[in-house]
């Protein structure tokens, strides 16, 4: 029987900063985007979908658009419904599917979209200006490194 006490894993220190680190940004990111949101009187998941439908193209139907901001349909359907109740997207019924609908960007959401990143980008930039120019590069760097070995 072996009594040497086993090694320490060296990553370990490390692998419960990193994971307590990224829980608490996350939570940090989801409730600045939330109040941020609150000012255009708006909520996560619609946000959610405008950005995926912004990034998806327009002129897509439910289920494209549900699939794109990870939601299911039925989900996706409330949401459109508000949405579209605001006046930031439209529904209009597939000309060649008359059982599809496909759903666009208005103008008014596209202005909204382009006001909240712009919110958005004076906050990045506040963290930004705080690092050095290689600190910088070695942020994006490495969470391009875990997103790439992490997500493929």
């Amino acid at each position: 029987m072996n009594d040497t006490p086993a090694s320490p894993d060296p990553l370990q220190a490390d692998l419960e900063a990193i994971e307590r680190t990224m829980l608490q940004l996350g939570w940090a990111t989801h409730r600045q985007l939330a109040q941020e949101l609150s000012e255009f009187n708006l909520t996560v998941p619609q946000y959610t979908a405008m950005k995926a439908l912004q990034n998806a193209g327009d002129n897509r139907t439910m289920s494209e658009l549900a699939d794109a901001a990870r939601q299911i349909s039925a989900t996706m359907t409330g949401i459109v419904d508000r949405l579209v109740e605001r006046g930031l997207l439209t529904r209009q019924r597939d000309p060649a599917d008359r059982r599809a609908v496909r759903i666009t960007l208005t103008e008014d959401g596209r202005q909204l979209l382009a006001a909240i990143q712009h919110k958005k980008r004076i906050r990045l930039r506040q963290f930004l200006e705080q690092l050095t120019p290689a600190e910088r590069k070695d942020f994006v760097r490495l969470v391009e490194k875990y997103l790439t070995v992490v997500y493929g």
